[in-house]
């Protein structure tokens, strides 16, 4: 009896988080978290962590994708948090530097990236999807098509070209593709070195209402739909000290500072 009652608690945890079912993979991530190429501040792993267990208590259901991987710093988080049916989705022009219009991320190699996916994550890679392709010739359809299992998603990072236009395509197109209750990330909107990522999302925030940022922190800027922003900063700001509040975009926002 206590081996069955074992075995069912087991069970519902394993479902609950994808990260439940590989703690040593993610310790593990943590630890060398310096080794791995990439622009990315290890504290926001704690912030997503606990969005993406609010998100699993409140049964948001999707998949998770990342447009501008380069060698996977911040994507191997998404796959660590994704849930056993769902798909992580990495979306680059990799080799294809003539679509790299801004020249971000340059001496990106396809091969440390999934070398990375494979000791960080899955040395099987059974949940990773790829597209090589300039992202702004991309629609929702694409990105929906590309997981094959009939799921929007509930965590989409963009990190892809820092130009304006390129930008709002790329916000476009994660809300268009975006489950109810999903969350946008928007790296470096501040960071005065990438313009363009700022003056893209401005443009994307003032002709799309419906969609709201609720936290600034760690060189990321997050969004959801209007309906779910509150709810959200008030879960961070749950578990996270050090915490000020601030209007941006009509919107209540936290900030860590």
């Amino acid at each position: 009896m206590k081996k069955l009652l074992f075995s069912l608690l087991l069970i519902s945890h394993v479902t609950v988080n994808g990260l439940i079912n590989s703690p040593a993979m993610l310790n593990l991530y943590k630890q060398k978290f310096d080794t791995i190429e990439g622009w990315f501040f290890i504290p926001f792993i704690d912030i997503l962590t606990k969005l993406d267990e609010y998100q699993n208590q409140k049964k948001v259901v999707g998949n998770l994708a990342e447009i501008g991987v380069f060698h996977g710093k911040s994507f191997i988080l998404l796959y660590l948090l994704s849930n056993p049916h769902e798909k992580v989705l990495a979306v680059d022009c990799f080799d294809q530097q003539q679509f790299n219009y801004d020249n971000s991320g340059p001496g990106c190699k396809f091969d440390s990236f999934i070398k990375n996916v494979k000791t960080f994550c899955d040395p099987n890679i059974s949940k990773l999807e790829v597209l090589k392709v300039d992202s702004s010739k991309m629609t929702p359809k694409h990105y929906l098509d590309a997981c094959k299992n009939g799921l929007p998603f509930r965590i989409f990072s963009i990190d892809g070209c820092h130009q304006a236009k390129e930008t709002e395509i790329d916000i476009i197109n994660a809300t268009g593709s975006l489950a109810k209750g999903g969350i946008i990330i928007i790296d470096d909107y501040f960071n005065y070195s990438w313009a363009g990522v700022s003056n893209g999302t401005a443009k994307f925030l003032l002709s799309h209402p419906e969609i709201k940022p609720f936290f600034i922190g760690y060189n990321k800027v997050l969004l959801t739909q209007r309906e779910f922003a509150d709810e959200y900063r008030n879960e961070i700001k749950r578990h996270f000290k050090h915490l000020r509040e601030t209007l941006f975009f009509d919107s209540t926002v936290a900030i860590y500072e």
